[in-house]
């Protein structure tokens, strides 16, 4: 049923060649437009790794350790706290479509449904919108794929070669993402049955397998043991954060709604019953379990993302796209007019989905604004023309000072008006009367003060030491006299 013509395969590397091509004219097209960040993780990211590199701390004891390490290594070669990251997570969305197409490629060896996934994944929303971020999500993704295909491989071919592949990508995933600890103990549990039922592969090489994998989880269970007195830090903290957020919301933002949802918009949903029929138990069981399993967690513990969960769900997406391509394979296998009709149209759907996606995080509350970038570089005008020694007052009723403390390039020369907060307060600094503020100001050495409330704009126009500078969007930025 699924099998492929001469004219495919000699059509197949142009098909690859257009993919590859739309996957970058779709990225350019989202930067271009402004479309930054769509959480708050992504400015969060890039400073723990500054202040780790910095002081050997880092900033957020929650966060896994790989995505960090990455972002270090890749500072030592473009030291550029902005763009830097952001190249970064171009090059992994690329590496994840790599990963899918051979991954699409592994499930149907037909060179038809690997040409159509290429061309589809390269203008998927979920890829594309973490391939502009800099979020843990791309490169988490690009390795489940890998580990997904490759075991594929070594189940058809029992070259031990790809099971090493396998688990090599997964032991790094848990590096990443507490997800990756999921994927992982499945993996574990089903290379043992199969071991038990086929008597393949060897004993030796499954207890080496299985001490890959869980080499970090263990080592991380056993720091946080060691600095907070429980192997479960993380755990506890996202179930702090996320405590008086309302039940249904939970369940909105659960991963198993989510990945219905997005999955319904996109139409990728028309393969779940071709996935449900495919004969690779070992594959299919670490998908859909890994979901469970994953749903269940977060829903019972309360630990759903804050922002944009949608992303956490993006890898069993594209991990389905291969078989809703198949699904259209099959109702359109008469005609090969027919296929090309329903799969121009899905590209155009998924570019207009893309775009207006991007769009909608170029202006709302969880994404990194066009006026934050702007703020941010007049600020590090204003650093350069000053001596080292001099810092900037910053608001943080908002996440989103973060932002502009990556985006100046001179993240430690700022002094914060005080500690996060959800709602704007007067508060800090700010909240000094006029005399005793420029006395601190003086102190600290504060060449600048930027301010984003309605209310600490007018404490800042009270003061006659400060003077207007600049002002874009929310954001107004003072100069001390």
């Amino acid at each position: 049923m699924l099998q492929a013509n001469n004219r495919t395969e000699k059509e197949l590397p142009l098909t690859m060649f257009v993919g590859a091509l739309c996957a970058t004219l779709i990225h350019c097209i989202l930067i271009a437009n402004g479309v930054y960040g769509i959480s708050a993780d992504e400015s969060g990211r890039i400073y723990d790794t500054l202040v780790w590199l910095r002081t050997g701390t880092p900033y957020s004891s929650v966060w896994l350790p790989g995505y960090r390490i990455l972002l270090a290594g890749a500072f030592s070669v473009w030291e550029d706290f902005f763009w830097t990251p952001r190249v970064l997570s171009f090059l992994f969305g690329m590496f994840t479509w790599g990963a899918g197409v051979w991954f699409a490629h592994e499930v149907w060896k037909n060179r038809t449904i690997t040409g159509a996934t290429a061309l589809l994944l390269a203008v998927f929303p979920q890829r594309v919108l973490l391939s502009v971020v800099p979020l843990t999500e791309i490169v988490f993704c690009a390795l489940i794929l890998v580990a997904l295909a490759s075991s594929i491989r070594w189940l058809s071919t029992q070259n031990a070669r790809f099971l090493v592949v396998s688990t090599l990508a997964l032991a790094l995933t848990t590096t990443l993402r507490y997800e990756g600890w999921g994927f992982a103990l499945l993996f574990i549990i089903i290379l043992v049955r199969e071991r038990v039922r086929k008597k393949h592969p060897p004993w030796f090489v499954v207890l080496l397998n299985i001490a890959v994998v869980v080499v970090v989880p263990a080592l991380w269970m056993v720091r946080n043991y060691t600095h907070f007195g429980t192997p479960f830090t993380f755990f506890e903290t996202t179930i702090d954060i996320n405590y008086n957020i309302p039940f249904l919301r939970q369940v909105w933002h659960n991963p198993l709604t989510q990945f219905f949802f997005i999955n319904a918009l996109t139409f990728n949903l028309l393969g779940i019953g071709t996935f449900l029929t495919w004969k690779n138990s070992f594959v299919k069981e670490l998908l859909w379990v890994s979901l469970l399993l994953f749903s269940c967690t977060v829903l019972v513990g309360s630990t759903l993302p804050t922002h944009t969960p949608w992303r956490v769900t993006a890898v069993w997406g594209m991990a389905l796209l291969p078989f809703t391509v198949a699904w259209f394979y099959d109702q359109c296998k008469c005609t090969s007019a027919s296929r090309w009709f329903f799969l121009t149209t899905l590209i155009v759907m998924l570019c207009v989905q893309t775009v207006l996606l991007g769009k909608y995080y170029t202006s709302n509350d969880s994404s990194f604004t066009q006026d934050e970038l702007r703020t941010a570089k007049d600020l590090e005008a204003i650093l350069s023309s000053y001596p080292k020694e001099s810092k900037v007052l910053i608001e943080t009723s908002y996440w989103r000072y973060l932002h502009i403390l990556i985006a100046s390039h001179n993240p430690f020369r700022f002094v914060l008006n005080g500690a996060y907060r959800p709602q704007p307060r007067i508060e800090g600094m700010l909240a000094l009367p006029c005399d005793s503020l420029q006395n601190v100001l003086k102190t600290h050495r504060i060449a600048a003060v930027v301010v984003e409330s309605t209310g600490y704009k007018h404490q800042a126009k009270l003061c006659s030491l400060l003077e207007r500078f600049s002002e874009h969007g929310k954001w107004t930025i003072f100069i001390v006299r």
